[in-house]
């Protein structure tokens, strides 16, 4: 067990909220447009290949987003294409918002003091990259958020695939160096400072470079996953030899 010194707890407990009502998801999602989603990737496989496995990992975690128990589900999006040909299908399921900010930061900020506004108690938001998510997961968020001040989803490459809050903290997301593996510290320090109580899920891998997915592909094979993504990378498997 790590140890940051803080007012923190980890644990892999999973308990189903029994009251749902002040819950509410958000998912971080772009529409998938070519050259503008999962771009590590593009050193390595073609522009067709990862806009379609984007849609792919976009695809997977909305359909685990539709089975939490949760009052509501909302899509916070980007997109240069104002009719979301891709993301408008979820339409029935999410309530779709357009992402405000100027950065990742800003723009999860705007997202906790909207669902806060709403009248939400407990909001947790998660990310498309995640593809060892569960439901489990969240719902423990969710569950943990009664007790605790914050629930961090932990990755290892020193980022969060998870963040859940009780109300919105503007400081765990001011001046934060995103997309670098000084992340999670930083915004463990700011915890700290706080004073704030955290509790830690277990930690999952996001999907940002090919040796990600070659790890998360091994995973799903090892667990037998068939979901959109699994089948997506045996297809790439079988015609590249990037993910061998």
């Amino acid at each position: 067990m790590l140890d940051f010194g803080l007012n923190c707890h980890w644990g892999k407990n999973i308990t189903v909220p029994e009251n749902n009502k002040n819950f509410c998801l958000i998912i971080f999602a772009r529409e998938p447009e070519e050259g503008k989603v999962k771009t590590r990737l593009l050193d390595e496989l073609s522009v067709s290949v990862v806009t379609k496995l984007y849609r792919n990992f976009a695809e997977d975690v909305l359909m685990l987003a539709k089975k939490v128990h949760c009052q509501k589900r909302m899509v916070y999006y980007t997109s240069s294409n104002l009719n979301l040909p891709f993301l408008s299908k979820f339409k029935n399921d999410f309530t779709l918002r357009k992402q405000k900010g100027k950065d990742l930061g800003e723009r999860m900020y705007a997202a906790f003091k909207e669902s806060q506004r709403q009248g939400f108690e407990h909001t947790v938001i998660i990310g498309t990259d995640c593809l060892t998510l569960t439901v489990g997961d969240i719902e423990n968020a969710f569950q943990k958020l009664q007790s605790h001040d914050c629930v961090l989803g932990p990755c290892p490459d020193g980022g969060y695939y998870l963040i859940g809050l009780n109300e919105p903290i503007q400081d765990l997301f001011l001046n934060i160096p995103w997309s670098t593996p000084d992340v999670l510290s930083l915004t463990l320090d700011r915890i700290k400072l706080l004073k704030k109580k955290v509790f830690f899920l277990e930690e999952r891998e996001d999907i940002d470079t090919i040796e990600d997915l070659k790890r998360v592909g091994q995973y799903f094979e090892k667990q037998g996953f068939k979901n959109y993504t699994a089948l997506a990378l045996e297809s790439i498997k079988k015609n590249s030899s990037f993910l061998v």
